[in-house]
Formats: structure tokens, C-alpha cells, sequence
């Protein structure tokens, strides 16, 4: 008996170093594939000028250059923010490795947000393609259980709609008219090691868990406001005679006055997986980390619509025809997809104080190295 014994101590220590073992065997090959098949986000855009009196014939000098400058702006922004949303979508939980035994019970708040192209501070860098740096938060209440002592269950979800509440945004070029912001996730947990005493009081080594997850986030923005330039436009001044000498090319001062309606929606399916591995200081400060990766879908749009109409206070135009100069439509399409596969660093560390806990984490994504996200969460954990 006691030789039997001694074996099956030998066969549990053998499989616990190989599950040791293998996790950042599999962590680490799961890293140098994602770096090697890591998506290019595709994109379009679509500019449109249309002239619905004068047929084109006018020539604006302005009027083009404003809906280029618009879509050169979205773009330099539209880069950035699909990746923040990406990052902002798979947060929200807030709990690396929440110990939830059989039947405990965990509530709580996340405040997550993601940022990308963070290397546009670097002045040692440069800037690639003039792109800015992006944003997108994602609070959200955090759930979750115990289904078995090594098994446990954790959601999310935030639900906000300007028919709750509209706040009173308002710039002198833009009025917030409407907006839509849901999310929602799960995330089952596994321990296959556990808890183990290393150092009485001092130290202890937490475990290692892995983790699977499904996360999904949309959003839907709608402003709206009146926008004013002044241009020089050409235009052929014929002043009534048959002779191309009574045709005279010239330039005179208009006024773009336009009504515009924006556009921000965007919708974000991510599924992930992740290991970590996690380690106790004094029983209060549980530090872990890890890796993750996830499988995305979705897409961001920005859309800018405008219907205005052009006049001028020249007196040689208005002497042969009234106003307004031209009417016009003009629009700025943009479109932005996330890479499919995204490889991520996490690092995190929850503060425990009895059934309160708080925790700060954050998660790096590790094909291009400049966008992360952060997030802080409370919880009570029974």
C-alpha cells in the first residue's frame, strides 16, 4: 500500500509539471502563429460633390477640398478607433482570476476603455500615415458564480439610449441628435492548477487558469448641425449677347450654407481565449498574467451628409441671376473592418479586502505593439 501510494503521488506530480509545462508551450505557439497571420484591416471611402442647378458647370475651388478635408479627417481617426473598439469590446470584466467556488456569488463594476496608436506620443517615432490616436470606452456590471469548485461563470453588460437620458452636447458646428450603446459578454473560467502554499504569510503561488469568451458591442451615433464657408468659385457671367465676347469668365465670392447629418455606428463580434497564471502576496495582492487571443468581426462606419446651398453678394452675378448660385449634396463615406486575429499581453492585479476587491488590468496587443486597453473594477464577491 504505501508503495502504491508513493506511485500515485509520482503520477500526479509528473502531470501537474506537464500541465505546467504545456500552457506556455501552447501560449507561446499560439503567439508566433498570430504574429504570422495577423489581418490587414480593410477600408473604403467614397467622396460625392453633386451639383443639382448648375449640373457641374461651376467650378467651387472650396466646396471639394472641405468634403476631402472631412474624409481625410475620419481617416486619420477611423484607424485608430476600430482598433480601440476592439480593445474596448474584449475588456469589461475587470477579474483575471476570481476564486468562485461552488456556489460563490460575485457583483460588481467595470470601467474599461481602449486606445490605440498610443506611439503617435512617442516623438522618438514616426508618425505612420498621420493617423490619430483613438478611444472607446466600455463600462459595464459584471456577474458571475461558482458552477464547481474549478469551474465559474462571469458575464457582462451595459445597455445606455439617448431615450434614457440626452445630454445636452452641443458644439457651435454640431448638436448630439440621437445615440444607441449596447454590450454584452461571457466568459467561462477552468483552474486545472490550483492554489499553492509556497511561502507561510508571505507568498503564495495562485494557480493557473484558462478562460474562453464571446463579447459583442454596438453603437450607433447620429449628430446633425449647420456648416458655413465662404469660397471663390468660377463662373461664365453672359450678359445677354450672342458673341463669346459677352460670355466673361470670372471669379466671385460665394457662401456654402449647408445642413448636415452625421453618422458613428459601429458593431464588434470577438471570441477569445486566454491563459494566465497568477501569484498571492499577504493574502491582499493577487498579481497575474498571461496571454490571449481572439477571433473578430465587425465594422466601423463614419458618414457625413450635407445639403446646402451656395449663394453670393456679387452684383454683376445677381444682375444677370438671382440666387441661390447652386444647389448642392455632397457626402463622405468612410468604412473600417478589425483584423480577424488579434494576439494580446495581459497584466493585471486584484486587490482583495475580505468580500471587496478591486483590480486594475491591462491588455497589449502584441502584432503592432501600440494599442492597450485599461480598466478598474469594484466587485463583492460572496
Amino acid at each position: 500500500m504505501p508503495l502504491l501510494k508513493r506511485m500515485y503521488k509520482q503520477v500526479i506530480n509528473c502531470m501537474t509539471n506537464l500541465k505546467i509545462k504545456i500552457i506556455p508551450l501552447l501560449t507561446t505557439a499560439i503567439i508566433v502563429s498570430m504574429q504570422l497571420f495577423v489581418c490587414v484591416r480593410d477600408s473604403y471611402a467614397t467622396i460625392t460633390v453633386h451639383s443639382t442647378i448648375m449640373g457641374g458647370n461651376l467650378s467651387y475651388m472650396g466646396i471639394d477640398d472641405t468634403m476631402r478635408e472631412i474624409d481625410d479627417f475620419c481617416n486619420r481617426y477611423g484607424s485608430g478607433l476600430i482598433n480601440a473598439h476592439l480593445l474596448s469590446n474584449l475588456g469589461g470584466y475587470g477579474i483575471g482570476v476570481p476564486n468562485l467556488s461552488m456556489g460563490s456569488l460575485m457583483l460588481g463594476l467595470s470601467f474599461n476603455a481602449g486606445m490605440a496608436n498610443m506611439s503617435y506620443f512617442d516623438d522618438t517615432k514616426e508618425l505612420e500615415s498621420g493617423e490619430l490616436p483613438g478611444a472607446a470606452p466600455n463600462p459595464t456590471i459584471i456577474l458571475g458564480f461558482g458552477i464547481t469548485d474549478k469551474v465559474s461563470l462571469i458575464g457582462k453588460f451595459f445597455i445606455y439610449s439617448s431615450a434614457m437620458y440626452l445630454p445636452a452636447i452641443e458644439h457651435k458646428v454640431m448638436t448630439l441628435e440621437s445615440f444607441n450603446i449596447y454590450s454584452a459578454g461571457g466568459k467561462i473560467r477552468y483552474q486545472p492548477i490550483g492554489k499553492k502554499n509556497v511561502l507561510q504569510g508571505i507568498f503564495n503561488f495562485g494557480g493557473i487558469s484558462v478562460g474562453a469568451g464571446a463579447d459583442f458591442m454596438y453603437g450607433k451615433v447620429n449628430v446633425f448641425g449647420e456648416y458655413m464657408h465662404d469660397y471663390i468659385a468660377d463662373v461664365n457671367l453672359n450678359f445677354g449677347g450672342t458673341n463669346t465676347s459677352d460670355i466673361v469668365p470670372s471669379s466671385i465670392p460665394v457662401c456654402f450654407d449647408a445642413g448636415y447629418a452625421g453618422k458613428y455606428n459601429y458593431l464588434m463580434l470577438s471570441g477569445s481565449v486566454d491563459a494566465l497564471i497568477q501569484g498571492e502576496f499577504f493574502w491582499i495582492f493577487n498579481i497575474y498574467t498571461g496571454f490571449s487571443f481572439s477571433l473578430n468581426r465587425g465594422f466601423l462606419k463614419l458618414d457625413v451628409d450635407a445639403d446646402g446651398v451656395v449663394t453670393t453678394s456679387n452684383s454683376d452675378y445677381l444682375a444677370i441671376s438671382p440666387n441661390p448660385v447652386d444647389h448642392i449634396i455632397a457626402t463622405a463615406k468612410q468604412k473600417y473592418s478589425p483584423a480577424f486575429i488579434k494576439p494580446y499581453y495581459i497584466l493585471g492585479m486584484d486587490i482583495n479586502f475580505y468580500l471587496f476587491h478591486v483590480s486594475v488590468e491591462s491588455m497589449v496587443d502584441l502584432s503592432q505593439k501600440q494599442d492597450v486597453n485599461i480598466q478598474a473594477a469594484f466587485r463583492f464577491q460572496i
